[in-house]
């Protein structure tokens, strides 16, 4: 499992882990702080969570989300 996190100024802001199990990888606990929301931290996180994802062998990737969350 790998987690990871968004940062301002030393404050956490957002987080997202992956648990990478043989070709596939599962994102769980995707969140960013509705203060920082729409600015693109999700999609930062998201976008190097999957290249790392893809660098351990994952082909595909699970992303179970929210009403809101599904625009992402």
């Amino acid at each position: 499992m790998r987690q990871y996190m968004a940062t301002d100024q030393g404050t956490p802001v957002g987080w997202v882990g992956s648990v990478v199990v043989g070709a596939y990888a599962w994102c769980t606990s995707m969140f960013v702080i509705p203060a920082y929301r729409r600015r693109g931290i999700a999609r930062s996180l998201l976008t190097r969570m999957l290249r790392d994802d893809a660098a351990a062998g994952a082909q595909a990737s699970v992303l179970l989300s929210s009403h809101a969350g599904g625009r992402l």
